[in-house]
């Protein structure tokens, strides 16, 4: 009888289960790209493993991802990021001083009456009466230069004539909460420039503001609602505070007192333009 010796060798594997990728934090700057859409992109890369979260005050991606994922976010963000460019605001102030003068005196031309008596002499004087009004013209310029997506102020004059009014049009509104004593307040205007792509349009956001001191502590306010944006050519004049469904706003607003106690109607122009901060100038064949 014969036995047969059946050795049975049974494989083994070992399997070793690879450890999944580390996840690390990166920041990406992506410049004045749109940000909600940049952080959905970068989610669908990352999936659930990870997280992306946009800090838009800063225009900038907080990553926390693997490396391969890093490396797909990092050529998404190249690719598509805005460089930040600068806006050069040629701003033109156009208006018109008045200066009131009223009240009464006598000099050389008033009218002087001489009445001999007996006994003594009587003068008798027509003082002059003085109501007049003197207007004069003006023009001056401004330059700002402003990154594109940010903001710049420009002053409208050294004290607010209309102040109480635009007051209660802030109040009736919800601009401001309540009654309050402005002190040192004076009337601005908020330019926001954003060149639109590379070019050549931008997109001019103009809002008036009062600022100045209440209670001994500073405090502004800004008129939202009558905001001005359009969007112009690189190099294009836009006039502010000419829309009609506002005159009554702008009528006030746009009126500053100068120091000599006169009041000044000012009319605005802007002309915004492209600036190329590598040349550290305007694209050639402008002014």
């Amino acid at each position: 009888m014969k036995r047969w010796l059946v050795i049975v060798f049974f494989g083994v594997t070992s399997v070793f289960a690879q450890k999944p990728p580390v996840n690390t934090f990166e920041v990406y700057p992506i410049g004045l790209s749109d940000g909600p859409a940049m952080e959905q992109m970068a989610k669908a890369i990352v999936g659930p493993e990870g997280t992306v979260t946009l800090d838009a005050n800063n225009h900038r991606l907080l990553v926390l991802a693997t490396p391969e994922q890093h490396k797909k976010i990092s050529d998404m963000v190249s690719k598509t990021a805005v460089t930040p460019k600068n806006v050069r605001i040629d701003v033109a102030f156009n208006g018109g001083e008045v200066q009131s003068e009223k009240g009464a005196s006598v000099n050389g031309q008033a009218g002087v009456q001489r009445d001999e008596g007996i006994t003594h002499v009587m003068w008798k004087m027509k003082p002059q009466v003085i109501d007049r009004s003197i207007e004069t013209s003006s023009e001056s310029r401004q330059q700002l230069l402003v990154s594109s997506g940010h903001e710049a102020k420009l002053r409208v004059g050294e004290s607010v004539p209309y102040q109480t009014w635009l007051t209660d049009y802030g109040m009736a509104r919800g601009f401001i909460p309540n009654q309050i004593a402005w002190r040192e307040v004076g009337s601005f205007l908020v330019v926001k420039p954003t060149v639109i792509g590379d070019g050549p349009q931008i997109r001019v956001r103009v809002t008036p503001e009062l600022s100045g001191m209440v209670n001994g502590s500073p405090y502004e306010t800004r008129f939202a609602s009558v905001s001005t944006e359009v969007v112009v050519n690189d190099g294009q004049t836009v006039t502010i505070g000419t829309d009609g469904k506002n005159s009554d706003f702008y009528s006030r607003f746009l009126i500053g007192a100068t120091r000599s106690g006169g009041t000044r109607n000012l009319t605005i122009t802007m002309t915004p333009r492209i600036y190329s901060l590598q040349q550290n100038q305007i694209p050639a064949g402008r002014p």
